[in-house]
């Protein structure tokens, strides 16, 4: 049994000491305190002085939105969320925004890029994303929050790599930038960040890796408005996952790498009892632990399901006479798609 975290030597003793405490949840406390500060209206300003600043051809997803969808600029992906990831630096966190609507519209294409983050909004239209939500649900789900408050996102293998390795770079995307546009929605994922687990599949072959995927993995997480506390990586079969993983990692920027925790595990039963051993002392208690991994905590499936439902009574909402931003207009979705999609993923 072993378990590796790894470092870039380049890095001083002083950031890797900022990095670990923050990956074991130390300094949750000064994080939140730091960011929980009200943002004055002088960066706001800044900030879109900034986005103004970059060339329009780099930019054209942004541009676009603030033609098509200005009400999602001021929800969705208001200018704090984006502060607030970036710690108050207008520059970067105009250069953050402008690089997610690029890569939204990009995913998404023109038709739908611009709709809510809801699955009767982007993520409309598309069977294959259906398909793969109602028969693979632990691609991404969520645990409760660790001891520090952080939200806690679970990926699990597919019972079968190979049939799951079929749906596309873009089916894998949109499911990712719903599930974590799902965790936008708790003021504790924007103050205090997510933590992965990802669970190496015991069916990995070298022919799967599908190196564009894992390159959009990457291009994604770096543009969400959202720090990334920890990745923990459990891996079988680690002769071929831990030589895809240098890969993976070439694509990410050193703050992110010095975050991978790879706990590396020669079976099911080691794999459960690294979990039990290594996780609490990140702050995931054993009754949170999901039973895949030894721990206690049964996976709640039904978590789409349920998000689309509280989707559906949120564009059912009215205030103040407006329709609720979550809401869309009926003509773009029709009154019964919500009912159409619980269908299909009950």
């Amino acid at each position: 049994l072993s378990c590796l975290i790894f470092f870039v030597e380049s890095w001083s003793r002083e950031g890797k000491d900022e990095i670990l405490d923050d990956v074991f949840g130390r300094n949750a406390d000064q994080i939140q305190e730091r960011y929980s500060r009200q943002i004055r209206q002088d960066e706001l300003d800044e900030m879109e002085a900034a986005v103004e600043a970059i060339p329009l051809q780099d930019r054209i997803g942004h541009s676009m939105a603030t033609i098509h969808c200005p009400d999602l600029l001021e929800t969705e992906t208001a200018p704090r969320l984006f502060l607030i990831r970036e710690e108050f630096d207008p520059v970067k966190a105009a250069s953050r925004l402008v690089e997610y609507w690029n890569l939204r519209v990009e995913i998404f294409g023109n038709e739908r890029a611009f709709l809510p983050m809801r699955f009767d909004g982007d993520l409309h239209g598309d069977p294959s994303l259906i398909r793969m939500v109602r028969n693979f649900p632990n691609f991404r789900t969520f645990l409760p929050d660790d001891a520090y408050g952080r939200t806690v996102i679970l990926s699990a293998p597919a019972c079968d790599a190979e049939e799951f390795n079929v749906f596309g770079c873009n089916t894998w995307m949109k499911y990712i930038w719903y599930n974590v546009h799902i965790a936008l929605r708790r003021p504790s994922t924007i103050l205090k960040g997510i933590v992965y687990i990802f669970v190496g599949s015991s069916h990995f072959k070298l022919d799967l890796f599908d190196r564009m995927k894992q390159k959009m993995l990457v291009r994604s997480t770096l543009c969400f408005p959202v720090n990334i506390r920890a990745v923990h990586y459990f891996s079988l079969n680690h002769t071929l996952q831990s030589l895809m993983l240098p890969v993976v990692k070439f694509f990410m920027n050193q703050e992110l790498r010095q975050r991978i925790i790879h706990h590396i595990v020669s079976s099911p039963d080691e794999m459960m009892d690294c979990a039990r051993t290594c996780l609490p002392d990140y702050g995931i208690a054993l009754e949170n632990i999901p039973t895949i991994l030894g721990g206690d905590y049964e996976l709640n499936l039904n978590w789409l399901q349920e998000e689309v439902e509280f989707e559906q009574q949120q564009r059912n909402t009215i205030t103040d006479g407006h329709v609720a931003p979550l809401a869309m207009e009926e003509e773009l979705i029709g009154g019964e798609l919500s009912e159409v999609i619980l269908s299909l993923l009950s």
